[in-house]
């Protein structure tokens, strides 16, 4: 009876160990996406430190469902037992049709199914865990994220290169801090209360230092933008305070109204052709792919071309003026939109299935949770990137984004 007992207590342990090391394995993933360019930074005389990559998203995308089947998902605050089954047999169900549509499409490879299946399994992660399975002070983690990754940026823009961070990109960079900020500066936040708790007076200097931290992570965090040159950070910063705007205004039927309209305008204007969108792409690229891709999607509009697949396929469709802009990539692996990138590959039902995921960014769960914030502008911020670059299929770009989705939704399961 001794031994037996002796037995359950280290298998309780070892399950404890597990369950620890599930819950802070999001902030190591984002750090682990390129492991040798996270101990090389630029002018040390490695040069493909971004050419291995690690398997975050399907590693993620894995654990995801594995806590899934396990039944180690609960609702937030400790909801009805027959809610959270239901929850479960219908995701269960979408899941499967889900499954049906990449058979259906015909996926490259196993790997390419999994990838994909990432896009909508990551968010159910943080949405829908049990709080021991998430990490406890995440603006802690992920500010220590923001710091590994602006420390290689500024070491890189005084070596005289080009500026990526730890994201392989300029542009995704750009995107990664500027959504990892707000977090950077919560971490200041939190930092300053636990002190408050200890000793609850500052004096002068402790609050000098504290300013002065936030203004060096706005400093720096400026700097990578200005040193990335990313148009489509700039135009996502400022459209982010106008909608913002609109969520405090407007009701959230009328800004899922205002949010079709947008899309519908945004196809239209593609579709047409010359004009406002092809005078803003000045480098002739992305207009002529999302034109090209919209012509697979309105051929293959049930299952898409297949996971996987759209490298293989887009040859036949690409146009000569994406063809001779100097910036054309000889291969097109993405159609630097994620929407398109869905329904070219799986199908308009299955892209539409995934927008509704993005339903917390329209109506946000604002509650008393103050840190609802950060994790709405992150969101918001890779998302709406996403819909101009390749920002949610790469890595840890879309890792970030996906969580802080998943975040948001959290509060709304209950």
């Amino acid at each position: 009876m001794l031994r037996f007992s002796m037995n359950s207590r280290k298998i309780i342990s070892l399950l404890s160990l597990i369950e620890k090391c599930l819950a802070y394995i999001f902030p190591l993933l984002l750090l682990a996406v390129y492991p040798i360019a996270l101990f090389t930074p630029a002018g040390t005389g490695v040069l493909q430190r971004f050419y291995f990559s690690f398997p975050a998203a399907i590693t993620a995308a894995l654990l995801a469902a594995i806590l899934f089947c396990l039944g180690e998902y609960r609702t937030v605050d400790g909801g009805s037992s027959t809610k959270v089954i239901q929850l479960r047999n219908s995701l269960w169900i979408a899941l499967g049709l889900l499954f049906f549509l990449f058979l259906l499409g015909r996926p490259k490879s196993p790997a390419a199914a999994i990838t994909f299946l990432a896009l909508f399994a990551l968010p159910f992660w943080p949405a829908l865990a049990h709080r021991r399975l998430l990490p406890t002070r995440l603006p802690i983690w992920l500010g220590v994220v923001w710091l590994i990754h602006s420390s290689h940026v500024v070491w890189e823009i005084f070596a005289g290169q080009q500026a990526v961070g730890i994201c392989g990109n300029r542009n995704w960079m750009a995107a990664f801090t500027l959504a990892l900020t707000p977090w950077a500066l919560a971490a200041v936040g939190y930092v300053k209360r636990m002190r408050e708790q200890k000793r609850p007076s500052m004096n002068c200097l402790q609050s000098w230092l504290v300013y002065g931290a936030y203004a060096l992570i706005l400093a720096v965090t400026f700097g990578a933008l200005w040193y990335g040159r990313s148009r489509a950070v700039w135009l996502v910063l400022a459209v982010f305070p106008l909608w913002t705007l609109a969520v405090r205004l407007f009701s959230v039927r009328f800004r899922i109204i205002l949010a079709v309209l947008m899309g519908v305008a945004a196809v239209s204007l593609t579709l047409v052709g010359p004009g406002v969108l092809e005078k803003a792409d000045a480098d002739g690229v992305r207009l002529p792919m999302w034109q090209s891709t919209m012509l697979m999607i309105a051929e293959n509009p049930w299952v898409g071309v297949g996971a996987g697949n759209f490298r293989r396929e887009f040859p036949e469709y690409r146009q000569e003026q994406q063809m001779a802009s100097p910036k054309a990539a000889s291969v097109t692996d993405h159609p630097h939109n994620e929407f398109l990138h869905l329904a070219v590959s799986l199908g308009l039902p299955a892209a539409l299935l995934w927008l509704a995921l993005l339903y917390p960014l329209v109506a946000p769960p604002k509650g008393s949770r103050k840190i609802w914030r950060a994790e709405y502008f992150s969101a918001f911020v890779l998302v709406a990137h996403g819909m101009l670059d390749l920002t949610l299929w790469q890595q840890p770009t879309g890792l970030l984004a996906l969580f802080c989705l998943g975040l948001l939704w959290r509060p709304l399961v209950n």
